[in-house]
């Protein structure tokens, strides 16, 4: 649009120029009626009174309002089950994992369980899930809510559990999901 304004107007100041800077012209008309225009003088042709155009009124054109980056969300994971310092007695070391993200995102979003520092769980759209095998003993766990490129956009306080389990088989062995 802007390319398309300036041709315009480089055309527009040419033209008068040119109309400006030309030499006379003349008028005749012969003894047929035929009207004629010449750059030459003759006896029988009136020079040509030049009148400019009329004023052209151009408008600046409207341009778009400047690109406006989106706010950014904040948004906040909570750990609403287990609770923090809570013991979980489990044979099979299984522990039930539930969050609630605020503002409720747009789906599909991504979550990862972290244990003990080690992601152990991505998940796409849910907030809860079920960890299988924990070992016995103190852990920490939290979610991050992870943005489509990889980004951290929040993550839950580290929560203190306490894993009991029935019997010592096991004991050693890591989180599955």
């Amino acid at each position: 649009m802007r390319l398309m304004f300036k041709a315009m107007l480089a055309a527009l100041v040419l033209g008068i120029g040119i109309w400006l800077s030309a030499e006379p012209i003349y008028q005749w008309v012969d003894e047929k009626g035929i009207t004629h225009y010449s750059d030459a003088p003759l006896p029988e042709a009136v020079q040509v009174e030049r009148k400019l155009p009329p004023a052209v009124q151009l408008e600046s054109p409207t341009l778009p309002p400047p690109f406006k980056e989106p706010e950014k969300i904040e948004y906040e994971v909570t750990l609403t089950q287990p609770s923090d310092n809570s013991t979980i007695r489990s044979y099979q070391g299984n522990m039930v994992v539930l969050a609630e993200i605020t503002p409720t995102p747009p789906k599909p979003y991504r979550m990862q369980l972290w244990v003990d520092g080690r992601m152990i769980k991505e998940l796409e759209s849910q907030a809860g899930l079920q960890v299988q095998d924990l070992s016995h003993g103190k852990h920490t766990i939290l979610l991050k809510f992870i943005s489509d490129k990889g980004e951290t956009l929040a993550e839950s306080k580290a929560t203190t559990v306490f894993m009991v389990r029935g019997a010592t088989q096991n004991a050693d062995k890591k989180p599955t999901n």
